[in-house]
């Protein structure tokens, strides 16, 4: 017959064994009898320690069938359930009791110290952005990077707006410069804050409303006054372009603030007359235009001379003196023409045009001349543009650099067919004139053996040779960097290249 024999009955029989009343035989028990079994009171827990608030996950493991549980958290909190939750508020170590009950009886377990909760931490609030300048409408992402456990998150933009979110996408849509903070906050109610002065810098979107002055006539220079607008930055570029025309840069631009600009704009003399539009780019490559805000005036009557910026020592040029226009049509003209830097150039020579029935000039060769014609026979007609009234032949003699200047006469200058003078604007030319340099490996410094403009003795041996052509081969790199191009371009094409080594070796 099977019959269950408990430990506690085990130890009862023992017991009345060592009193004398019982048999030390088990079996001579009444195997029909089951001894009362209380339960024995046991559990566990997922966690023992950590910091406030805590909550502890207690699972009974009690043994005997146990009916009833009380618990004794430390903390003078208890509880009825089985497997209760409790949270630990405060620090401190916690002893734990279990007591289980059945029909049997009932047993109590309780552990010592068996729960340690530390004090919370206030949390340390901290986070990023992704972009903190841009133009408007601009969208930054902010990242939390608190710790010590936050659990809610509030966020001031700085232009009235806020959020929960833990990392929010936040768009500023009007320009300036916003502070941000975040306050975090732990499940203690512990909270932290952190300020960003300024971090935030939105711009207005670039744009250009208005130009003062917002006209002017070639050939002359424009102070801007008030370039207007908004998203202007350090660094800006100013410009007049228009399609099918050489863009003409500002110069002497100065930022005032984000929506004020002041420059100058050189117009070239012989400019396209019209509407311009007006740009600005941002040095970040951002440009806005305000379309035909700049009205480019045709200029009147104007004494110019060509710039020769590439002139070579020992070599001529040639230097046309020109009258921008006519209106009224043109009888004769007396203008002086003067090399300011008498050491770099002279004159040599003067050409007048066919038109010019008189024509003379003062003596040959000087650093001023007087030139003057008579157009007898009405060749150059009413509202003619750029009429060449003579063209010079200039002596370079050493580097450097000088003006040309153009000045009509006081007495008679430059008259229309009934006598009556113009009035005149007048502009200065440049001759700038670069040493020829010795191309390593050569005797001397290069020469034009045949006066085409041309450098075809290479290594100034005063010959052209096939040695020239291998030292232009060898030196080419050289040549690209130090020497003028025009000189030593010798097929024409704008730059140093194996073409140029072909066309000298063939010109031998």
């Amino acid at each position: 017959m099977d019959f269950a024999i408990t430990r506690r009955a085990i130890l009862a029989a023992l017991v009345l064994v060592l009193l004398g009343i019982g048999s030390a035989s088990v079996g001579a028990m009444d195997p029909g009898t089951v001894d009362p079994a209380p339960p024995l009171a046991n559990f566990t827990t997922n966690v023992t320690a950590g910091t406030a608030p805590l909550a502890v996950g207690f699972t009974d493991e009690s043994t005997n069938d146990p009916v009833a549980w009380t618990w004794e958290f430390g903390d003078g909190n208890t509880s009825a359930e089985r497997n209760p939750i409790h949270v630990y508020s405060d620090a401190g170590t916690f002893n734990v009791t279990l007591t289980t009950t059945n029909a049997d009886g009932s047993d109590s377990l309780t552990q010592p110290g068996y729960i340690t909760i530390n004090a919370s931490r206030p949390p340390l609030a901290n986070f990023t952005a992704n972009v903190t300048a841009g133009t408007a409408p601009l969208a930054v992402g902010f990242t939390d990077e608190s710790t010590n456990d936050p659990v809610a998150w509030t966020w001031e933009f700085g232009d009235g707006n806020t959020s929960a979110e833990r990392n929010p996408v936040h768009v500023y849509t009007a320009a300036g410069t916003y502070t941000v903070a975040l306050t975090v906050a732990t499940a203690g109610g512990q909270t932290g804050t952190a300020n960003r002065t300024g971090l935030i810098e939105v711009r207005a979107p670039l744009a250009v409303t208005s130009i003062t002055p917002n006209a002017g006539a070639g050939g002359s220079t424009v102070a801007v006054t008030g370039l207007a607008g908004t998203g202007f930055r350090e660094g800006a570029r100013v410009a007049l372009s228009r399609a099918g025309s050489a863009e003409i840069p500002a110069t002497g631009v100065v930022v005032v603030s984000p929506t004020a600009i002041t420059c100058e704009l050189p117009l070239p003399l012989m400019a396209d007359p019209g509407a311009w539009d007006v740009v600005v780019t941002e040095p970040g490559g951002e440009s806005a235009s305000l379309p035909g805000g700049f009205t480019l005036l045709s200029a009147g009557p104007t004494l110019f001379t060509g710039d020769v910026l590439d002139a070579v020592v020992g070599e001529p040029v040639t230097v046309p003196v020109v009258l921008s226009s006519v209106p009224g049509g043109l009888s004769g003209y007396q203008v002086t023409v003067t090399l300011a830097n008498a050491s770099v150039a002279g004159i040599t020579g003067v050409d007048f045009p066919a038109w010019a029935t008189l024509a003379a000039s003062s003596d040959l060769p000087a650093a001023s001349i007087v030139l003057k014609a008579v157009d007898l026979s009405r060749q150059v007609p009413v509202g003619a543009t750029n009429v060449t009234l003579a063209t010079l032949t200039v002596a370079v003699r050493s580097p450097g650099s000088t003006a040309i200047l153009v000045t009509p006469d006081p007495a008679f200058g430059v008259q229309d067919p009934s006598g009556n003078p113009y009035s005149l604007a007048t502009l200065p030319g440049t001759l700038a004139v670069a040493p020829v340099l010795v191309v390593p490996g050569g005797a001397g410094a290069p020469v034009d053996t045949d006066g085409d403009g041309l450098l075809d003795d290479v290594n100034g041996n005063s010959r052209k040779d096939f040695a020239d052509v291998v030292l232009y081969f060898n030196q080419m790199a050289w040549i690209a960097g130090n020497e003028l191009l025009a000189p030593f371009d010798f097929n024409g094409n704008g730059r140093i290249d194996f073409a140029d080594v072909t066309w000298l070796f063939n010109d031998l």
